[in-house]
């Protein structure tokens, strides 16, 4: 998958209401899980990115040119922050959290051109 790819799932999970903050995910209860847990139903920036590529962690799976790891180095270009914190701001929506993911997409599909 490519890191537009992941950026452009990302957003269309997190639209679809499936968003959260402080937590990389969340059951439907509010309680924190893993990722890859079959009870996560809600995920934050980084949480979404790792649930689209089915991994745990961000960090292990971000070696220099990794899809992930340009996906979230696009996302956190896009919020003009780091991603994380950009998503766990107070009054933050969900709906702009997914269009920054998009955003990332757009810059990623720019550079590629």
């Amino acid at each position: 998958m490519t890191p537009q790819e992941i950026l452009r799932h990302a957003a269309n999970l997190i639209d679809t209401g499936a968003w959260c903050q402080k937590e990389r995910a969340q059951t439907e209860q509010g309680e924190w899980t893993s990722v890859r847990h079959p009870a996560a139903a809600r995920f934050c920036a980084d949480g979404a990115l790792m649930r689209v590529c089915g991994v745990d962690t961000l960090a292990a799976h971000d070696p220099p040119g990794s899809p992930i790891g340009q996906a979230f180095r696009a996302l956190t270009k896009a919020c003009g922050m780091n991603a994380i914190v950009y998503n766990d701001e107070p009054g933050r929506k969900a709906s702009e959290v997914a269009a920054k993911m998009l955003e990332a997409a757009e810059l990623l599909d720019k550079e590629a051109a």
